[in-house]
């Protein structure tokens, strides 16, 4: 009879685990990055199958962990409506740029519009784009403003929708090209599958 109840009670466990593990697999994932640790160098690795994916940039209301990041180690922009950027650098402050990469990407889409495709990533990276060249499949979501805080970064920021043709890591980080040690906060995404 031991037998019997012990198997009785890791059937029971097994067809939970399958039913918690199904029910799970259409939730959205977190993705929370921090702008002094997830460069394109230390990105976050998320396995996903071979579907459509939308990417949502969320705040700590749900969930997430940072609303906005920045490059420099100050801000003067004061206009929650957001600050231009501009070469030279003007106005610093916060934004909400992030970056997903996978050698399978074959769709993008920001505003429902597909990103322009670039064989190396733009100087200025004031335009969002898709990055397709022999070693690299990615694309940066971007923003041409800076913002004096998280919230209005957050409230500014714009959600994509991404499609891979075959399973494997997709790679979350946030782009800056200079030093990390400066940089402030992060950003936390919402990664939800639409279709297969």
């Amino acid at each position: 009879m031991k037998s019997s109840s012990l198997w009785r009670t890791c059937l029971l466990s097994s067809l939970t685990l399958l039913t918690f593990s199904a029910a799970q697999a259409d939730e959205p994932y977190l993705i929370k990055l921090d702008a002094k640790i997830n460069s394109a160098d230390t990105p976050i690795p998320l396995y996903l199958k071979a579907g459509t994916y939308s990417v949502r940039p969320i705040g700590k209301s749900q969930g997430g962990l940072h609303e906005a990041w920045s490059v420099w180690s100050h801000t003067n922009c004061e206009n929650t409506q957001g600050c231009e950027r501009t070469t030279p650098t003007r106005f610093v402050g916060m934004h909400n740029n992030y970056y997903v990469s996978s050698p399978h990407l074959s769709r993008v889409l920001v505003d429902q519009q597909p990103l322009p495709i670039v064989d190396e990533i733009p100087k200025e990276r004031t335009e969002s784009y898709f990055l397709q060249n022999a070693d690299t499949r990615a694309y940066e979501v971007t923003e041409k403003k800076v913002y004096p805080d998280e919230a209005s970064a957050l409230a500014a920021a714009r959600a994509s929708v991404f499609t891979v043709d075959a399973a494997g890591r997709v790679y979350f980080a946030l782009l800056d090209n200079s030093r990390l040690t400066d940089n402030r906060g992060g950003m936390s995404l919402e990664i939800r599958k639409i279709t297969n």
